[in-house]
């Protein structure tokens, strides 16, 4: 990990830490500090320093190919197959150049990244794709309160495939309401994982966590601000509207 701060609490920057404090299922992750000012300066046209370019190699080869990649905030997940997924070296560098652009559109939420994140590639259950190929997999979204898990949901609504998804199958709503059902056991383990890492975390957060079938596990892969992060409505949404962060 970088012993850089973060700027805001929705940075893997802040909240990656308890993660790996918890011990709790993630990807394999690999965090390289390149600070705001240079990651700007790529949409000019300028290269990356030597120094994080040597560390983005290291990183690479640590974790392999294919690979997941986004910043401390953003994955550009919805335009997938040139941003957040890097197939081989010989895209990583028009990927990167894709992701900052990307992220550099979300500005307007009022924070800046500052690291570039390279993470193992999960193997999810996705019988079909959506979002440039993004594939559209057992997901699922638990809000934590003061480490005390409140409610969970489907990650992928289906509304959002309606709007903008492209479905690469037409019966993918049948596939989709599969993918959106707890199995046994599924929450049960899925508050312990959310519990233990929301006991070293103040305040209200979402967890996002994806089924991996050749682990027969969850694994924890991203995290926000509850009040930051989309929930369908619910009876128990009211007790995540009054956030604090000690």
């Amino acid at each position: 990990m970088s012993t850089h701060e973060p700027t805001c609490y929705n940075s893997l920057l802040y909240w990656f830490p308890a993660v790996l404090g918890a011990s709790v299922p993630h990807p394999r992750t690999k965090v390289v500090w390149v600070g705001q000012e240079h990651l700007c300066a790529v949409l000019d046209g300028s290269p990356l320093p030597e120094s994080v370019c040597r560390e983005i190699v290291t990183a690479v080869e640590d974790i392999g190919y294919p690979l997941f990649m986004r910043t401390d905030l953003h994955s550009a997940k919805h335009e997938f197959a040139d941003t957040c997924y890097v197939a081989d070296a010989s895209v990583l560098l028009s990927h990167i150049g894709a992701l900052i652009e990307a992220d550099n559109m979300m500005c307007f939420l009022g924070d800046d990244s500052q690291a570039l994140v390279f993470r193992e590639f999960l193997r999810l259950e996705a019988p079909f794709t959506a979002f440039r190929d993004m594939p559209v997999a057992r997901e699922r979204r638990v809000f934590i309160k003061d480490g005390k898990a409140v409610c969970s949901h489907p990650y992928w609504p289906k509304g959002a495939l309606y709007r903008r998804g492209k479905p690469s199958r037409e019966d993918w709503r049948p596939w989709l309401h599969d993918l959106s059902v707890l199995r046994r056991g599924d929450g049960i383990r899925l508050r312990q994982y959310a519990e233990m890492v929301g006991r070293l975390l103040a305040g209200a957060w979402s967890m996002d966590f994806a089924w991996v079938p050749d682990k027969r596990d969850w694994y924890l892969i991203d995290m926000a601000l509850a009040k930051h992060s989309w929930h369908p409505s619910c009876r128990r949404k009211k007790r995540l509207a009054q956030e604090v962060l000690l």
